[in-house]
């Protein structure tokens, strides 16, 4: 079974484990910056792995599940990536190296609350009918997964 590699930058010793973190764990943050690369189409080919997340984390839980698969089929467009986790693994970890450098430089290096920070970030990247789009593909996948 795969392992999600990745570097624990000061990014995510303060948004998960800092005295005002806004995450309860590194899987959230790590998807949520794998997420962010994406958006951004930022992509590191040689991502940190110093820690690591294991994939059974993300596996055990659908809504999880589906993001990683929409990343990486997103990225590919190839089926096979529904089902390969290696390969679904590697482009997450590469996406969020990126994410969340992206993430410190837009939340953590601004002044302020980092939670206020992270609203503002995400207001401001919202795209209402793109997402309204991607939503109802993901609702899609995951019906398909869990039926």
């Amino acid at each position: 079974m795969p392992r999600i590699r990745y570097e624990k930058t000061e990014t995510y010793e303060i948004l998960v484990d800092g005295d005002n973190s806004i995450f309860d764990t590194y899987k959230d943050l790590f998807l949520l910056a794998a997420s962010v690369g994406y958006n951004r189409s930022q992509f590191d080919d040689n991502p940190g792995k110093g820690d690591e997340i294991p994939w059974r984390i993300l596996r055990n839980n659908p809504q999880n599940l589906v993001v990683a698969m929409s990343i990486a089929y997103a990225h590919t467009e190839d089926y096979e990536t529904l089902v390969d986790e290696d390969m679904q693994v590697d482009i997450l970890q590469k996406y969020a190296s990126a994410g969340i450098d992206i993430i410190r430089s837009q939340v953590v290096e601004q002044p302020g609350d980092p939670l206020d920070n992270m609203i503002e970030f995400l207001r401001r990247n919202r795209d209402i009918e793109s997402e309204e789009e991607r939503i109802s593909v993901l609702e899609e996948i995951e019906r398909e997964f869990q039926g």
